[in-house]
């Protein structure tokens, strides 16, 4: 439920909206932090949308999960239950007997809720190791529910995206420690893991991947934001030339002269520092991805490379990337 707090006798931080659930009428605890931490430069009419959508998601998790049951999992940073909460909420907006740009902005609202909350709790009250599996958990939930939208649109004939399924599937594979992982040296393991994130993530093109260097990763102090930021240039690289790069069909992008600027997150940066600090090796070129020869990856090794992976998917997997 969504009450105002509009008392003069309220210090004006505290004003605006609360959310407090239906039975006790206590406040919800990190939609109160949120409200506070990230909700204050907004206008009044956008705050009380944004905190509509996410009474909504509350109220989803209280009748499914229990009272409190959202809160209780943020506050214990459960993500599989919050996989649940998300995954379960999602598909009662799409399942509505008809649905448009108003549900798909309270899914996002909801969503970016959640995602926020968990990245302020990982960053200072669990390991390292626990802070990099939870983001690279909200990582595969963002791009798998990227590839889904509660708005209906117009039919196409042509469809871009890969089926959430068989990207769920590639990270199970390419998971570094998975039993199913097709690779035997835990480097080449790594190294297909951070090809896979960077194609899939950054949207680079084969040519793209080929030429980032170890240092690729910059980071900065965002004053805007007052948080440090990642990103990465993607162009021709300037170890490129005949004696900077040994590979006889040397990589390229499609015009020499573009740049273009992505941003990176903190966990696929995290990953990237991990491979170049701990699996890529030594080797006497500056390329990011290097071979078990220390020579850098070729178009046709990630060729062979994917191929491989594609025939560890299972069967039913393989069928729907090719329907």
């Amino acid at each position: 439920m969504l009450c105002l707090l509009m008392d003069p006798l309220v210090p004006s931080p505290l004003r605006g909206g609360l959310l407090v659930d239906d039975v006790q009428r206590l406040p919800r605890y990190w939609a109160g932090v949120w409200a506070l931490m990230a909700n204050h430069d907004l206008a009044a009419s956008s705050q009380i949308k944004k905190l509509r959508h996410i009474e909504n998601l509350y109220g989803h998790a209280d009748r499914l999960f229990g009272s409190h049951a959202l809160d209780d999992a943020l506050g214990s940073l459960n993500d599989a239950v919050l996989a649940d909460i998300l995954e379960s909420w999602f598909i009662s907006i799409r399942n509505q007997p008809s649905v448009g740009p108003a549900d798909e902005s309270r899914w996002r609202s909801g969503h970016e809720f959640v995602v926020s909350i968990v990245t302020w709790l990982s960053k200072t009250t669990i390991s390292t190791d626990r802070i990099r599996q939870i983001e690279t958990r909200l990582h595969r939930l963002s791009h798998l529910y990227g590839q889904l939208h509660i708005r209906q649109g117009r039919h196409t004939n042509q469809i871009r995206s890969l089926p959430a399924s068989v990207i769920q599937a590639l990270y199970e594979v390419l998971d570094p420690s998975s039993a199913r992982n097709p690779f035997q040296r835990r480097n080449t393991r790594w190294l297909a893991f951070v090809a896979f994130l960077l194609m899939l993530h950054q949207g680079l093109r084969r040519g793209e991947l080929l030429l980032l260097s170890a240092d690729v990763i910059k980071n900065a102090f965002d004053e805007s934001q007052q948080r440090s930021r990642c990103w990465m240039d993607v162009q021709e690289s300037k170890y490129s030339g005949d004696d900077g790069d040994p590979r006889y069909s040397r990589p390229s992008i499609k015009s020499a002269s573009s740049v273009r600027q992505l941003p990176v997150s903190n966990a696929i940066a995290g990953l990237i520092q991990t491979y170049v600090e701990n699996y890529r090796g030594k080797p006497s070129h500056a390329f990011l991805l290097n071979t078990q020869q220390n020579s850098p990856l070729s178009t046709e090794s990630v060729t062979k490379m994917f191929g491989k992976i594609s025939a560890c998917l299972p069967p039913s997997i393989r069928q729907e990337l090719k329907d």
